[in-house]
């Protein structure tokens, strides 16, 4: 049987994950609540006592091996996870590149009506648009470096008459 703490200086119950150490809830510590891992696994129950900083949450995960909370660096964009063992966020590269590939079709789609039937584009734009969207087709191959925003990325560039109109111009925005 676990036994039960209960400090009287605990004001906050913080619920961890057990294999990362991130943040997963927090509440108001009430009396009947235990402190420690679940039984069935999965996380970690600890009593806080001192005031929440704003960015609890978001930059703070919880040192199993030392019992403490540390704060750690930023998530730097939605695809990565954070290793406990190296106290950083490392890249989930096959989420990433899933991402990209979406991206890259929406993309894709927004040029597609420039090969309808009915639509003349001069000799220039039409190569401009084949050029761009072959540059579309090959650019998840070229994405090296997965710590960066998605947006932030190197993204071919888009024919300057893509971008007529403040709407047009908006379906862009990767």
């Amino acid at each position: 049987m676990e036994e039960e703490i209960t400090p009287p200086e605990a004001r906050f119950v913080v619920t961890v994950d057990s294999t990362t150490g991130r943040i997963i809830t927090m509440g108001v510590y009430m009396t009947d609540q235990v402190e420690g891992e679940d039984p069935e696994g999965g996380f970690i129950t600890v009593f806080y006592s001192e005031e929440i900083p704003e960015d609890f949450a978001e930059l703070y995960y919880y040192d199993i091996p030392n019992s403490q909370f540390l704060k750690g660096p930023p998530m730097p964009h939605p695809y990565v996870y954070w290793d406990l063992a190296t106290a950083s966020w490392i890249p989930n590269e096959e989420r990433y590149l899933e991402v990209v590939g979406r991206e890259r079709t929406r993309l894709l789609y927004l040029t597609d009506w420039c090969f309808v039937g009915d639509v003349t584009l001069d000799t220039s734009d039409e190569k401009l648009v084949r050029d761009y969207r072959n540059e579309l087709r090959d650019f998840p191959s070229t994405v090296t470096d997965f710590t960066i925003p998605i947006e932030d990325q190197d993204w071919p560039e888009i024919p300057p008459f893509l971008l007529q109109g403040s709407s047009a111009r908006s379906l862009f925005i990767v």
